[in-house]
């Protein structure tokens, strides 16, 4: 009987725990499609920057930290295709770090030069699951259009063949992952 009461007890406590991820991870893939939520950001000489900033005109967000080690990889390579390629699409970094020095030397170390900008919260953006980042995973990926509405997302994006199928030939990310 004790056996009994304690498996059903578990399964209650996994069922509702369950229910609450899937709800946190449905209110989140909800941002698909809306604006995107501000944040206070700076760049890294410390200015004051908000998504608003890119308003008119269409970005891929990439959202890093010091901490993720294969973010460094695609630093470097889209810095690789940034210096190489005309762009047909603005790339912003977004590193959701609590360590503003780390993210510097994350950015020598990968000889990334590009637009970065640093959440004044470090990571709460990620652990709130905001922007349509269910899984709380890092490198994640954002396609805003000129009026900062969300129109698609990734985690997925990490070969070298991937960013230039993105950022080159303005390729949805699904269709550059999927080939």
């Amino acid at each position: 009987m004790v056996k009994l009461v304690f498996i059903l007890c578990l399964t209650f406590a996994i069922n509702v725990h369950a229910d609450s991820y899937d709800q946190k991870v449905n209110a989140s893939l909800k941002d698909i499609g809306k604006q995107i939520t501000n944040i206070e950001l700076i760049n890294t000489e410390g200015q004051p920057k908000t998504f608003m900033d890119l308003k008119g005109t269409t970005h891929i967000v990439y959202f890093f930290a010091s901490w993720c080690s294969p973010c460094y990889k695609s630093l470097k390579n889209i810095e690789q295709i940034r210096i190489t390629n005309d762009l047909s699409v603005n790339i912003l970094g977004v590193a959701l770090d609590d360590d503003r020095e780390a993210v510097s030397k994350m950015l020598k170390d990968t000889g990334f030069k590009g637009e970065v900008w640093i959440s004044k919260e470090g990571r709460v953006p990620l652990l709130n699951r905001m922007f349509g980042n269910a899984y709380k995973a890092l490198p994640y990926v954002i396609k805003v259009d000129e009026n900062m509405i969300i129109k698609e997302h990734s985690y997925d994006i990490s070969s070298k063949e991937h960013w230039e199928k993105v950022l080159v030939e303005n390729m949805s990310f699904k269709d550059s992952t999927a080939l």
